[in-house]
């Protein structure tokens, strides 16, 4: 129900002052307490008196508090009530009269009876206030300011002066042997001016403020951070891109310490979007693309493609292309093959994707490919090429050793008269070993070891199960070579895949290996892939992940972000 109260009180002049206040409750409440509807703020009340709501017959008022309730005069417990009727509770007298539109009741609150000179009486015989102590404000406050001074800004100031190492930035590997050095003042004085715990990899110098806080009430600078990490990387090519707010940036804006074990690092996207966001705008010349958050605002993925191998050239091409990308490694490898369900004949092992990728220590990438590791337990027999000496084979990787070593092969089975398994070749390669041979025997057994040879290079490079199988091989007529194979440690080395914490997926999620049918097949997700999981910093129902979830600020192929000035040599940094 809709209630107007009107509080009405004598001004000193005689006039009386009205003023309407409205309540909306199905019960409305009468007390003390600030939970009331209808507030009567005197010491004589209740904090809760009585309760006033409406039925099918009209209004109803009951009693809830020590005090009696009277209406029209009479002490009642329980009453119904009309316009016109006169409630007294305490001091107050409240009067029902005709509501105004829009409300259901109307009611006059007025205080009948002042609490006058008992209220003066009541506090002289109490000390509610300072001014009743025998303590000035002004006083305590004086003493408060010292206290405060004292405690919390003239002993830390105090501290930081007196017990200053002679280096304003001290050696931090300075021998642990050597005798600390005496505190002028306790460590406690300290305490006061501490921010919060520092994040674990500065936790060994906690104790000295001074070894980042070099100069007092001075932002930490950057050289304090430089005499550390001098080498840490640029962000981006300062002679492709001249950001100037990069270099004006200080270390502490990005790296706020204080914060925990967690890590210096802020992590929001805000710290990269602010740029990248508009990029263009930023770096004119830039190749990249504006970036917002990555559950909307993220660009396809942008690969690393080998488009040349022996020239080693390596193009970036979006996967946003309706073409796949082309990666052109000179390798001749199809995935789907080596895949097969019910694995290769002849009792040979089956292939899954672990038995050729295998995460590097840390989880995050993949070991590189090698023949030895990953294909020669199946294809070092193409290594072999005469089956009466079968420990005889080419070594892998080396064209040209390889043709020498079946030349060699051959001229020594005819010089020493090791033919006896040559059945195409003359008597004199097939002779008994050791006999000596005449100039025209030596002509004629080096005439057949260099045409055994020329036949069996041929087979070696052979491409149905010589190094043509994975190889392109090429041959002028004089020479035997193979293309350059460059096999891509990382697709995408400009942002961080850790394998590691996506073993609850499958490869096959991300990487069509079974159906490929080339090694120039990309068997790479686009970012729907990622999005299927991932979501922006504030993501509820995906995984938050902002920019340095995937990518480092630092790169790694750049020079030092800020020059190192020079310290001066003291008997604590010398060494």
């Amino acid at each position: 129900m809709q209630v107007q109260v009107t509080t009405l009180t004598v001004r000193k002049n005689g006039s009386l002052s009205k003023r309407p206040a409205t309540a909306g409750a199905e019960v409305l409440r009468f007390g003390r307490g600030t939970d009331n509807e209808v507030l009567l703020p005197d010491v004589r009340v209740g904090l809760a008196e009585a309760e006033l709501h409406a039925n099918e017959s009209g209004l109803f008022i009951n009693q809830v508090g020590p005090n009696p309730l009277r209406i029209n005069g009479a002490v009642t417990g329980a009453s119904a009530v009309k316009i016109g009727d006169v409630i007294r509770i305490g001091p107050y007298e409240i009067i029902v009269v005709e509501p105004p539109p829009g409300f259901d009741v109307a009611l006059t609150l007025e205080m009948k009876e002042p609490l006058g000179d008992d209220l003066a009486r009541l506090q002289s015989h109490s000390r509610i206030g300072l001014d009743r102590s025998g303590l000035g404000k002004r006083g305590m406050s004086w003493f408060a300011f010292a206290v405060i001074a004292l405690l919390f800004f003239a002993l830390p100031v105090g501290a930081f002066f007196l017990d200053r190492h002679p280096d304003p930035r001290p050696n931090l590997r300075q021998d642990a042997a050597a005798p600390a050095k005496q505190r002028a003042l306790p460590k406690a004085v300290n305490l006061s001016w501490t921010a919060g715990e520092l994040s674990d990899p500065h936790k060994s110098f906690a104790d000295n403020c001074q070894a980042c806080h070099d100069k007092p009430f001075v932002m930490v600078r950057d050289e304090a951070c430089l005499t550390c990490h001098s080498g840490i990387q640029h962000h981006a090519d300062p002679k492709v891109v001249q950001v100037a707010a990069l270099d004006q940036t200080r270390c502490g804006s990005c790296h706020q310490e204080h914060n925990g074990p967690h890590g210096a690092i802020v992590r929001a996207e805000s710290q990269c979007t602010d740029c990248h966001a508009n990029i263009k705008s930023v770096a004119p010349n830039t190749e990249l693309s504006n970036v917002g958050p990555f559950g909307a605002g993220h660009p396809q993925f942008k690969v690393s493609v080998v488009a040349d191998a022996a020239a080693k050239k390596i193009v970036r091409v979006s996967l946003d292309s309706d073409l796949r990308p082309v990666d052109k490694p000179n390798l001749k490898f199809p995935h789907k093959d080596h895949l097969m369900p019910t694995g290769w004949p002849k009792n040979m092992e089956k292939l899954t994707c672990a038995s050729c990728h295998v995460p590097d220590s840390g989880g995050i990438g993949m070991m590189p490919i090698s023949f030895e590791k990953h294909c020669a337990s199946c294809h070092g027999e193409t290594l072999k090429f005469d089956a009466a000496n079968p420990a005889v084979k080419v070594p892998h990787g080396d064209p040209a050793a390889a043709v020498r070593t079946v030349a060699d092969h051959y001229a020594r089975i005819a010089l020493e008269g090791a033919g006896a398994n040559e059945p195409d070749a003359p008597e004199i390669v097939r002779r008994r070993p050791g006999r000596p041979l005449t100039e025209p025997e030596r002509l004629e057994a080096l005439a057949w070891a260099k045409a055994k040879a020329a036949e069996m290079t041929r087979f070696v490079f052979d491409d149905k199960r010589g190094c043509g199988t994975c190889h392109t091989v090429e041959n002028d007529g004089t020479t035997w070579r193979t293309q350059p194979v460059l096999l891509q440690a990382s697709f995408m080395p400009k942002a961080d895949f850790t394998h590691a914490k996506h073993t609850t997926t499958s490869c096959g999620d991300c990487h069509a290996a079974e159906t490929s049918v080339s090694s120039s097949d990309l068997l790479l997700p686009k970012i729907e892939s990622c999005q299927n999981c991932h979501g922006s910093e504030n993501a509820s129902a995906k995984v938050p992940s902002t920019c340095i979830s995937c990518h480092d600020f630092h790169r790694h192929d750049l020079g030092p972000m800020r020059p190192r000035t020079a310290l001066p040599i003291t008997a604590q940094n010398k060494q």
